[in-house]
């Protein structure tokens, strides 16, 4: 899909910290507040994704198909999650190249 169409959706997360996800997001090269619409470049495209922590949803806006980019964020927000809880237990995480992370105790 070309970069100059933009698509919407709400995805319903339930189960995710509004903090945590904004780190996460963050840590991807998002600039600007989750509450109120932070920016990214995905694959070359521009999106925008805000998340409302008062019913859990998130809304991306974006030239991609917004499966594509919710898919990003629950995975960006994954990776963020295991990171902070393995190095809060006392884990080491290494990251790869290729992207797969290796936990050592």
């Amino acid at each position: 899909m070309p970069c100059d169409t933009i698509q919407t959706s709400t995805v319903d997360l339930q189960n995710v910290s509004a903090e945590m996800l904004s780190d996460a997001l963050v840590a991807a090269g998002f600039k600007g507040d989750l509450q109120s619409g932070a920016t990214g470049v995905i694959n070359g495209c521009q999106v925008s994704v805000m998340f409302d922590a008062a019913d859990h949803t998130l809304r991306v806006a974006s030239p991609r198909n917004p499966g594509d980019v919710t898919a990003f964020v629950k995975r960006t927000y994954a990776t963020h999650l295991l990171k902070t809880q393995a190095t809060r237990y006392g884990w080491r995480v290494n990251t790869q190249a290729d992207g797969r992370m290796v936990f050592q105790r």
